[in-house]
């Protein structure tokens, strides 16, 4: 699990209908990315095997809920079931720099308001197809 948590992380939501920004004030970005196996054991051996199956990835990103940049426009993009792209930059966009961009589906959004605090939005997505590019291995 990454985790990435600064001021130079840039993060968007693409679909064929619009961009959102989800970066500027946001608290957290977090990618998971996982793989299933299929055991391949077999005979006398004391130790299982494994074969890699099928990966998967996930992503949330934690922000300061703020109806000038995350107003309507953004949280119709942002509907739970949309598909479209995140792209995230964890260190901004500068040549060398990482980054990543995954097909995902939007999977679910939280809201708690606190009495004496910041309103913090969460949104959940879901890997749908292939990621493009990687954070781990790709750069601008």
């Amino acid at each position: 699990m990454a985790t990435w948590n600064g001021d130079e992380l840039v993060a968007t939501w693409t679909r064929h209908d619009g961009t959102a920004t989800l970066t500027g004030i946001q608290r957290e970005l977090t990618l998971n990315s996982s793989m299933e196996f299929a055991d391949h054991s077999g005979g006398t051996v004391n130790y299982r095997r494994r074969k890699k199956t099928i990966g998967d990835f996930d992503a949330q990103i934690v922000t300061l809920w703020d109806t000038t940049s995350l107003g309507t426009a953004a949280m119709t993009l942002l509907a739970d079931g949309n598909e479209g792209t995140l792209n995230i930059a964890p260190l901004g966009t500068a040549t060398g720099k990482p980054k990543g961009v995954y097909p995902m589906v939007v999977e679910n959004k939280g809201l708690p308001i606190p009495f004496d605090d910041g309103i913090v939005l969460t949104l959940g997505f879901l890997a749908n197809g292939d990621p493009v590019s990687d954070v781990f291995t790709a750069v601008y």
